[in-house]
Formats: C-alpha cells, sequence, structure tokens
C-alpha cells in the first residue's frame, strides 16, 4: 500500500518537474497545482485503506494520522497560493516526514 501512495507521489512529482521544464505559462501553471491538489485529495483514502490494514501488533508503528497532517498542510499551501497569490515570502510550518514510531 505505502509502495503505491510513494509510487503515486513519485508520478505527480515528475509530471510537474516535467512541466515546469516546458515553460509553462502561469496558467497552466495554475491548472497543474490545482490538480495536483485534486491527486492529493484522491490520496487519502488509500491512507485511511491502509491504516485499517495496519498490524497491531506490529513492534513499529507508522503514524497515519503524521501522514494525513502533512498531507493537508500540502494541499493547505497549494490551494493558498492559487487562491491568495503573494509576493512576499511566509511562515511555512515544517512537514514531518518520518511516519514511523
Amino acid at each position: 500500500m505505502m509502495k503505491r501512495i510513494a509510487l503515486i507521489i513519485e508520478v505527480i512529482s515528475v509530471g510537474l518537474w516535467g512541466a515546469s521544464l516546458a515553460y509553462a505559462s502561469i496558467e497552466s501553471e495554475r491548472e497543474t497545482l490545482a490538480r495536483l491538489a485534486q491527486e492529493l485529495r484522491a490520496i487519502e483514502p488509500l491512507i485511511r485503506e491502509a491504516e485499517q490494514q495496519r498490524d497491531p501488533t506490529s513492534r513499529i508503528k507508522f503514524e497515519y494520522g503524521w501522514l494525513s497532517q502533512d498531507f493537508e498542510k500540502v494541499i493547505y499551501g497549494i490551494e493558498e497560493y492559487l487562491n491568495n497569490p503573494r509576493i512576499e515570502p511566509r511562515q511555512v510550518e515544517p512537514l514531518r516526514g518520518d511516519y514511523r514510531r
């Protein structure tokens, strides 16, 4: 399950990188970012599915709540950019990144 999520994220990342190499217009960048936010939202059910399938006796636990929070932060950042473009930098809360406990 986690391999599927990682593969989806990688495909999305490569797609965005490729689009930036093509010098896409501002509008196409915004459309791509909106699609990215939509794709990330589509991954959320996979996270819940993986959480339901976890082994409760496992010594090392995967923190699905932390992963969900990080996804929400990324989606929020994209949507905030799309809805409120800014010139000046803003403070960004760091992602956890490590989901084992």
